[in-house]
């Protein structure tokens, strides 16, 4: 494990659009290859019309189903950078979670979640939030009324629906993103964390995408190591000058 926490992460380094860019002159998502039905146009209703560099950059690797590691600044698009490429995987007829989004917070965890619910709105597929601090039943009766395909949640309760009361089924889940993962792989969420990512090591196909402002640190490598496969690191910059 030390030699592999030791070996050189694959990476590219993008840097972010500068603010004179000519953004008619970049690509839209359409071109991007966002094809879930009603994604595009619920980004435009929120005046979204381009995908940024990172977002460029991310789509086509994750999509294709790499693990990937994405080291970027709060406010940089990240959401969207690994929410957009992991919804085209997701299979619309599936009624069971597939994607799961773990957050060390609960502000977080809201914060993606209502993302994925504007961006999945009319499409076929939803999104639920599963956090702690908030009823437990009302999040489990939504579930069960929407069958969400993304979870979005806090570790802890994650678990706790999941194992001590076996009220939240995770068997098809294929796909795992830790947000802020620096935050997620220390106490109190790192036995969660753990414990959820040791769930999932089934013999499933599994795709895992870590992302933080902070993500290159020796224990994010450390896991990078040992459960994700021929990962990439995608390491946004500022605009070059």
């Amino acid at each position: 494990a030390a030699a592999a926490e030791n070996r050189p992460l694959a990476q590219i380094e993008i840097h972010a659009d500068a603010a004179s860019a000519d953004a008619a002159s970049l690509p839209d998502f359409v071109a991007l290859g966002v094809s879930v039905p009603g994604v595009v146009e619920n980004l435009a209703a929120q005046k979204i019309i381009r995908p940024n560099a990172l977002q460029r950059a991310a789509f086509e690797e994750i999509a294709a189903g790499r693990d990937a590691i994405l080291h970027a600044w709060t406010g940089s698009g990240k959401t969207l950078a690994f929410l957009l490429p992991l919804l085209e995987r997701l299979d619309p007829k599936e009624r069971s979670p597939q994607l799961l989004i773990l957050c060390p917070s609960r502000e977080l965890a809201f914060q993606i979640a209502r993302v994925a619910e504007m961006v999945l709105a009319g499409s076929g597929m939803s999104a639920a939030a599963v956090v702690g601090g908030a009823n437990p039943n009302r999040q489990l009766e939504k579930i069960k009324k929407e069958r969400p395909s993304v979870i979005v949640g806090t570790p802890g309760r994650v678990c706790e629906l999941a194992f001590d009361w076996q009220k939240l089924k995770l068997q098809r889940i294929r796909h795992v993103v830790i947000d802020e993962v620096d935050a997620a792989l220390k106490p109190p969420h790192l036995d969660h964390c753990q414990q959820l990512l040791h769930s999932t090591q089934d013999g499933r196909p599994l795709q895992l995408v870590l992302a933080s402002a902070t993500a290159d640190t020796p224990p994010v490598r450390r896991v990078a190591a040992q459960l994700l496969k021929s990962p990439l690191m995608l390491r946004l910059r500022p605009p070059a000058s």
